[in-house]
């Protein structure tokens, strides 16, 4: 049987492998073929998402689909309305607030292009851009996926952008860097149903500096900082979790879970605490609707 290709976007399976991986004869080749793979399926994916997008902001300003049917849409796409008529912020997510110099020369041109030569640094790491017509609004997204960069659910109810301590990787206390960590919990919610319609938008924060708390994980629905625990050589990486409600209406004060707790299960983790919010805002009532 054909190896399974693992990917955050659920492609997977031998029908995507073909007879190249048949023909691997080390390791290595292997391992370039499944990301080749991977690479083309994802890209695909990407390009069809943002061609549904287009033909339904079309139909919207054909005035085909209501307002309210295109808004939840929208805002799931990270796009949000302004209060001047006919253009858009778009809200690009940086998972772990990690960028390559191709990826930051390629902001630069979408603000010269579409942002009027502006873009906005967001506290989740993020990146705006403003004052941009929704007809554009869908060849933005094809210039941010020719390098790797989405704005899928960079709004709405959904998980957004996980965030990383900015020393990460550089600082002298650092615990071990978190990086890797942000980015797999990052990419493995993206376009899931579990994760793609909350009662709420729900945040991740890694940290792992020893000395302070760079990310403020008490406000986050999940707050994780870098441990490792001395009870146990059989782990070399944990967390110090924290979970609470994040920083919105009816929020709680995050609680500590038990030190040392392995970092590697952290995505098993998730859709229990999902639960118990879900299960919170049945007895709370629906959320505040707000125009986006």
């Amino acid at each position: 049987m054909a190896p399974t290709i693992l990917s955050p976007v659920g492609l997977s399976g031998p029908e995507h492998t073909g007879d190249k991986i048949a023909g691997a004869t080390t390791p290595d080749q292997l391992n370039r073929i499944m990301h080749s793979e991977f690479d083309q399926q994802h890209d695909r994916t990407v390009r069809e998402e943002i061609e549904v997008f287009r033909r339904k902001a079309e139909k919207f300003l054909a005035g085909e689909i209501p307002e309210d049917e295109f808004r939840p849409f929208r805002v799931k796409h990270g796009i949000y309305g302004q209060r001047q008529p006919g253009v858009q912020m778009v809200r690009c997510k940086v998972p772990g607030g990690l960028l390559t110099s191709r990826q930051v020369e390629q902001l630069a041109r979408i603000a010269d292009e579409f942002g009027g030569g502006r873009g906005h640094l967001t506290t989740r790491q993020n990146i705006q851009y403003h004052f941009v017509p929704l007809v554009r609004v869908a060849g933005l997204m094809h210039v941010l996926a020719d390098v790797g960069l989405t704005n899928r659910e960079a709004g709405y109810n959904t998980v957004r952008n996980v965030t990383a301590c900015p020393w990460s990787g550089i600082a002298r206390d650092e615990v071990f860097d978190v990086r890797p960590y942000a980015r797999k919990v990052a990419y493995a919610f993206l376009r899931q149903d579990l994760t793609g319609n909350l009662p709420r938008k729900f945040k991740i924060a890694f940290d792992g500096c020893a000395g302070q708390d760079c990310t403020a994980g008490a406000i986050n629905d999940i707050g994780l900082r870098a441990v490792v625990p001395r009870w146990s050589a059989r782990i070399p990486h944990g967390d110090r979790r924290r979970a609470g409600t994040a920083a919105h209406r009816g929020a709680t004060a995050g609680r500590v879970r038990p030190r040392g707790a392995p970092a590697e299960p952290v995505r098993g983790r998730r859709p229990g605490v999902q639960s118990v919010r879900r299960a919170r805002q049945q007895e709370q009532g629906p959320p505040e609707v707000r125009p986006a």
